[in-house]
């Protein structure tokens, strides 16, 4: 907001929920406007005449989306269930960033989440190829993973900055 020329004297930042509940404070006039609503919130703001205010990738250009977390004792104990669900999502990550698998992937959607296809698509559009949301198969992506500590430090959601090294498994990092 600074960067832009909006003090922090000229807003408040209120929590209101997620995605469903700041799509209905903002339609509601209880706020003027709202963070990072996800889709299918996002497309119906924009076509109920909202404007888009900040696109976060025209912000943060090395965000890592997705990150997965276990406790150190739980990972020591369940290594090849983390190690095989990593290799899952490595796999899905290859399939859903696959041109080929759009129209597939927009018909899992459209029968798993119950959205219509018009929806599906802008989704998939959003996600995949403009935001690029789930990249590098799966794969520790250390600039991404230290844009989002710096985000969490400078929001102080975390007590001090650490190398992004410090948050990962060794045996998950890629192979030099």
């Amino acid at each position: 907001m600074q960067r832009r020329g909006i003090p922090p004297s000229a807003y408040t930042l209120l929590f209101v929920g997620g995605s469903p509940e700041r799509f209905q404070a903002v339609a509601s006039g209880q706020v003027a406007a709202s963070l990072a609503e996800a889709p299918p919130y996002n497309f119906r703001s924009v076509e109920a005449g909202r404007r888009v205010l900040l696109n976060y990738s025209d912000e943060i250009k090395n965000l890592q989306y997705t990150s997965f977390f276990a406790t150190t004792k739980s990972l020591a104990q369940n290594r090849p269930l983390f190690t095989r669900y990593t290799r899952a999502i490595a796999q899905g990550m290859r399939w859903i960033n696959d041109p080929a698998n759009e129209k597939a992937a927009i018909e899992l959607m459209i029968q798993r989440l119950k959205i219509d296809q018009g929806i599906a698509a802008q989704t998939y559009k959003f996600m995949i190829p403009e935001n690029k949301a789930f990249r590098h198969e799966g794969i520790i992506d250390g600039a991404g993973l230290a844009e989002m500590i710096r985000l969490l430090e400078s929001d102080k959601m975390i007590p001090k900055r650490e190398p992004w090294e410090t948050f990962v498994d060794p045996a998950f990092m890629p192979a030099k």
